[in-house]
């Protein structure tokens, strides 16, 4: 068993979440309408995490305030808790990266936390930039909701 996958593993027991790796190296958590997803890099030897903090199925814009906002955020990590963030298919995506030496499950576990908090304080601040209240789209999805993981 890979060192990610038995790092995981613990995780999942000592949360009491189902959690499982898939073939990419990855698995994710959604946390108050966040889907958070951690991948192992072998590579780089770092665990990378991730979250969309912009929804393009509920919000069908991202404005200049949005954009002015996000880069305001990214400035000197100040906004962002010391993460990135970026624009990857029409969404701002806040990641950082996790480095693999000396990682427990206790570590681990704080910095999926620290990461949550700080990517919900983002995607508020996105939210409230908007000019003009958002445009949502409804989207139910009751399938979707039923598989989703909360922590």
């Amino acid at each position: 068993m890979s060192f990610f996958r038995k790092l995981v593993s613990e995780l999942a027991s000592v949360s009491g979440l189902p959690l499982e790796v898939d073939n990419s190296n990855s698995f994710s958590i959604e946390y108050d309408d966040l889907i958070i997803t951690l991948q192992y890099r072998k590579d780089q030897d770092d665990v990378a995490i991730f979250s969309p903090v912009t929804d393009p199925e509920s919000i069908s814009i991202i404005n200049e305030s949005v954009l002015r906002q996000a880069l305001t955020l990214s400035f000197n990590g100040s906004g962002t808790n010391g993460n990135f963030l970026g624009l990857f298919d029409d969404e701002l995506i806040l990641s950082s990266f996790i480095k693999t030496d000396n990682l427990t499950v206790e570590k681990l576990s704080e910095k999926i936390f620290l990461f949550k908090d700080a990517a919900i304080a983002v995607r508020d601040s996105l939210l409230n930039s908007y000019d003009d209240a958002p445009v949502r789209k409804e989207t139910v999805n009751a399938s979707l909701n039923s598989n989703s993981l909360s922590v």
